[in-house]
């Protein structure tokens, strides 16, 4: 949990304007380029993330490129502990 929620989710990457083509886009909020196709802008953090997968609110920040696996090992986890002590209040 601690890591998902302290590590970074992958900030969008600002691109120069001489580089532009037709994949980059500009985000009128953070006032950065991206990459359209990977990099979204979070209403709920006001910012722009790579590899936006989604807003958690338990972990109370964006899921991006950098702590999707991370994420996903929370919630697998978290998953497994609520069946064991489920099957421990069973058996």
């Amino acid at each position: 949990y601690l890591y998902t929620a302290l590590a970074n989710p992958g900030l969008g990457k600002n691109y120069d304007v001489d580089n532009l083509s037709s994949l980059r886009k500009l985000c009128g909020t953070c006032n950065i380029y991206y990459d359209k196709h990977k990099t979204f802008h979070c209403s709920y953090c006001d910012i722009c993330v790579y590899g936006h997968d989604h807003h958690c609110p338990w972990v109370g920040k964006c899921i991006g490129d950098k702590n999707l696996i991370a994420f996903y090992i929370f919630v697998s986890s978290t998953f497994g502990l609520i069946m064991y002590l489920f099957l421990a209040t069973i058996f």
